[in-house]
C-alpha cells in the first residue's frame, strides 16, 4: 500500500490516485534519441546501442514530449 496510488486488482497495474490509468505516462525517463532517423530508444535497446555518437541524443523527461516534436517509438523496446 501506497499513499497517492490506486491498483487495478483486474490488470494489476497502478496509476496516481486522481489520474486517468488510460492516458499516457508523464514520467521522467532517459531515452536515446536517433536524430537521423527520428526514433526513439530505451538506453538498453540493441538498436540505441548502435547508434553513430554524432546522431545519438540521450533525453530525460516525459515521452509525450519527444512524441511531440515528431520522434517515433522503436518498434522493439518501445512497442
Amino acid at each position: 500500500v501506497q499513499p497517492g496510488v490506486e491498483i487495478d486488482y483486474a490488470t494489476g497495474k497502478s496509476h496516481r490516485e486522481g489520474s486517468d490509468p488510460g492516458a499516457p505516462s508523464e514520467e521522467e525517463i532517459t531515452y536515446v534519441v536517433n536524430i537521423s532517423s527520428g526514433r526513439i530508444h530505451l538506453p538498453d535497446c540493441p538498436y540505441a546501442e548502435s547508434i553513430d555518437p554524432s546522431n545519438r541524443l540521450e533525453y530525460t523527461g516525459a515521452l509525450r514530449r519527444l512524441l511531440d516534436a515528431g520522434y517515433s517509438p522503436c518498434g522493439v523496446c518501445l512497442s
